[in-house]
């Protein structure tokens, strides 16, 4: 995931919806969106799912899943409208090239593999930490447990991302 689209993502997570019973302090409503949010990231790849993305020739929606310890992205969609069969058949061919591909991982290579998955996969929750201490969180208000946020960044925050 890019920097920019990890960031909205991040952002996206704290403004969301946060469940607090009846606490308006800014600092817990952050702590227990960050919680939740990792939770949430924790059981990722337990699931898989479907995500949307905005590329240079149009919307491609994946289908994600877990393949051998990493994830395989297959489109299913462009542009809101299913593949046609000739794209579809030509997706089902390289899902079928992976699965044999990496049933077939030397223990090394599959190692790798797995590796750089979970260090692309540390980074964000690390980004997201650090998102919650280069902002000043200020509370909106709140309507039926859902609170909005506004952030201000402090300056000289210098972000590490290794």
């Amino acid at each position: 995931m890019k920097l920019c689209e990890a960031l909205q993502v991040a952002i996206l997570a704290l403004l969301a919806p946060i469940w607090v019973s009846g606490q308006s302090n800014v600092e817990t409503i952050i702590q227990k969106s960050v919680e939740a949010n990792n939770r949430d990231w924790d059981a990722d790849p337990e699931f898989d799912y479907t995500e949307r993305d905005q590329e240079k020739d149009g919307i491609k929606t994946y289908e994600v899943r877990m393949l051998y310890g990493s994830p395989y992205r297959r489109v299913v969609a462009v542009n809101g409208h299913p593949l046609s069969p000739s794209t579809k058949a030509e997706e089902e061919k390289k899902f079928e090239e992976a699965l044999a591909e990496r049933r077939n991982d030397t223990p090394e290579k599959r190692a790798v593999r797995i590796a750089k998955f979970q260090a692309e996969r540390k980074r964000d929750p690390t980004m997201l930490d650090q998102l919650t201490k280069a902002f000043d969180f200020r509370l909106l208000g709140n309507q039926k447990g859902s609170y909005g946020l506004t952030a201000t960044r402090f300056s000289g925050f210098a972000w590490r991302l290794t």
